[in-house]
């Protein structure tokens, strides 16, 4: 759940695969800055790394990953309100690549909505509540009916799912905290583990010097002791 933290990973990993000059594993993790920019409501990010990745997945002819780039393009533009442009890529997008999640299945649904396709808006609330298996997944549809609620003016029913996601919501807080908290121990625990291998790659380094100018001394005296006895 360290979203910043993973964002960060993603950009140094472009930058080493830069280095190497290896284009496919630049434009993967240009993609997976988009997902992470998504993800963390940074809209700016997302934008910008997503439309890297389809420029260069193109050049090198990376054209498998266009269709995951094309469904966070999606996700980014409903997150930043261009509804119209979400729609666009909506009629694109292969509908297994957001009927199967029901996070991405959401925003197709507050898309369709939004743009005056609620038949097929009803049938994808239907296909949420069947596939929604857990807290996470049933949180993600109370949300999205309070906001299509809210959007028809039917206010009190907006109000009572708003109240059910909030439940459920704070109780993922609760989960998330926890989470937070095992993986900064977790930092912690792997960060003296690794200063604990940079000492010991030190020690055997400085032995290493040690031994090889003793061997060299040595070496260099048994070449006088033969010079000397002959």
């Amino acid at each position: 759940y360290n979203y910043q933290k993973a964002l960060d990973c993603y950009k140094a990993s472009y930058d080493y695969y830069t280095a190497a000059n290896l284009p496919k594993h630049q434009a993967y993790q240009l993609y997976e800055m988009g997902r992470m920019g998504a993800t963390v409501k940074r809209a700016d990010i997302g934008m910008q790394s997503i439309s890297k990745a389809i420029e260069m997945a193109r050049e090198c002819e990376f054209y498998e990953l266009l269709p995951y780039c094309n469904m966070e393009l999606f996700r980014l533009y409903e997150l930043n309100g261009e509804y119209e442009q979400a729609y666009s890529i909506l009629q694109q997008l292969d509908s297994r690549r957001y009927t199967n999640y029901v996070p991405s299945l959401v925003v197709a649904i507050k898309v369709l909505y939004k743009c005056g396709d609620k038949i097929r808006a009803r049938e994808l609330i239907d296909r949420g509540w069947q596939i929604a298996k857990t807290q996470s997944d049933t949180c993600f549809m109370h949300y999205c009916l309070s906001q299509i609620y809210k959007f028809d003016k039917q206010y009190e029913k907006s109000i009572d799912e708003y109240n059910t996601w909030t439940k459920i919501n704070n109780s993922l807080i609760s989960q998330y905290m926890v989470a937070a908290d095992i993986s900064s121990i977790e930092n912690g625990f792997f960060e003296q583990k690794a200063e604990m291998i940079k000492i010991k790659a030190q020690r055997y380094k400085v032995v290493y010097t040690l031994l090889m100018v003793l061997i060299s001394a040595l070496f260099l005296v048994a070449i006088f002791y033969m010079y000397i006895r002959t």
